[in-house]
């Protein structure tokens, strides 16, 4: 990948990359614009919301696998603890 800060040129008006490719959209000249980040803290935000992500499902898998364990000590079926889990009411 290549630095799009160093690399890109303007051309009537619209920035471009250094093989003349009009940049869609427009990167502004704000550093906190995303298109402006270096790709190390792209994929750096990336990783971290693919983790988030993964997170909030295997959270809830996860418990469901315990749903047999908790109704015993809820004095419910089984059924009733993982739709207590997994549904929304």
């Amino acid at each position: 990948m290549f630095d799009e800060e160093k690399t890109q040129e303007v051309v009537h008006g619209l920035k471009t990359t250094p093989d003349g490719l009009v940049l869609d959209p427009q990167p502004s000249d704000d550093p906190n614009d995303p298109l402006n980040w270096k790709p190390s803290r792209k994929a750096r935000v990336l990783s971290i919301w693919a983790i988030a992500c993964f997170s909030s499902q295997a959270t809830a898998m996860t418990n469901m696998q315990g749903s047999y364990l908790q109704a015993p000590l809820y004095h419910k079926t089984a059924t009733q603890i993982s739709l207590a889990v997994s549904s929304t009411h």
